[in-house]
């Protein structure tokens, strides 16, 4: 089969979505939704489709991402991707072969190529990437914890640990309720940037600008949903999680510890499950815990908190970086992936 590389406009949407949706390396990153957020922040876009030459068939391809470092150039990027036929090696050989024609024709047209940076949903070293080597940061969570929600929720409850089970009774025993947002309002995106600021503040991180809030319900409302946790009418804990395919995201998250007591983050989550339960989504991707191996890491008190959900933990093999100016390379990665 012989592969040709088009870019992929809005009448492919619902069909380049659905592949994303099945592939085992794809996810909400490649989306047309999240490309418009991330083209306002900055990041250019392009939306390259792999179709078989004779039938004109979508099989794959990539949403590209391009960004600008001031004073170094630019760095190329595919999360959740590349999307091809993993499962046949042969096969994905030939499709990236095609891809990555187009991709370097995108990526010379740069003055100044840094690299371009990869991370799959893949827990293996594709042979495709054998000239890539391990990025020096990850961008998305390379250890995630995953609850399947195929389960009865008696079994997903069973799978939880007896504290987790606990809090949950709690916080409905005390009168926290949970409320999803269905149109999410100025209002309500104000309370839940206090509440997310406030937790950013209390653990003294580097939180984001309110804009970018902002665009992400501009340009993501059709995949994502915000979800309070409230007592006595005050939000106690907010959630945004994304929905794609079969998988939801818990992306952004806040809770105010002066309710800390109330424990209505473990009531939020499960009322969230039994939501996406309820609406047919497979699994719940609580996105980011520190690695098993790793006990002293900077998400270990969160990742205990998530891993009190139960479910499984998921290990991607990470970002890998295919190398174009070794020199910039390396102040690029001194600038900005080595400050943290």
């Amino acid at each position: 089969m012989n592969f040709v590389c088009k870019y992929i406009s809005e009448e492919y949407r619902e069909q380049w979505e659905f592949l994303i949706s099945q592939s085992s390396a794809g996810g909400f990153n490649q989306s047309f939704s999240w490309a418009g957020f991330n083209n306002v922040l900055g990041w250019k876009s392009y939306k390259i489709g792999l179709f078989d030459e004779q039938s004109q068939e979508l099989f794959g391809g990539a949403v590209l991402f391009r960004f600008t470092f001031k004073d170094i150039g630019d760095l190329f990027y595919i999360p959740d991707g590349p999307i091809l036929n993993f499962g046949d090696e042969t096969q994905s050989v030939n499709q990236w072969n095609s891809l990555f024609g187009t991709i370097e024709k995108i990526i010379l047209t740069s003055e100044n190529p840094i690299a371009l940076r990869v991370e799959p949903r893949l827990d293996y070293f594709p042979a495709i990437f054998k000239n890539f080597s391990k990025a020096p940061k990850n961008l998305q969570p390379q250890n995630t914890q995953i609850i399947n929600l195929e389960q009865d929720e008696d079994r997903i409850l069973g799978s939880m640990k007896q504290k987790c089970r606990y809090n949950i009774g709690l916080a409905g025993r005390k009168g926290v309720r949970v409320r999803k947002i269905e149109s999410v309002s100025n209002d309500d995106l104000e309370i839940f940037y206090e509440l997310y600021k406030k937790t950013f503040e209390r653990k003294s991180l580097k939180y984001k600008e309110k804009h970018v809030f902002e665009k992400f319900v501009e340009k993501c409302s059709d995949i994502s949903s915000l979800y309070f946790a409230e007592y006595e009418g005050v939000a106690v804990a907010a959630a945004f999680v994304i929905t794609f395919g079969n998988r939801a995201t818990y992306y952004y998250g806040a809770s105010d510890y002066e309710y800390k007591d109330l424990m209505g983050s473990y009531l939020m989550h499960w009322e969230i499950m039994k939501d996406l339960k309820l609406a047919g989504l497979k699994e719940y991707d609580l996105y980011g815990i520190s690695p098993s191996r790793n006990p002293d890491h900077q998400w270990s008190k969160i990742s205990r908190f998530k891993k009190g959900f139960g479910g499984f933990e998921q290990n991607f093999v990470g970002a890998l970086d295919l190398v174009y100016d070794k020199v910039n390379y390396k102040k690029f990665i001194e600038t900005y992936e080595l400050i943290s």
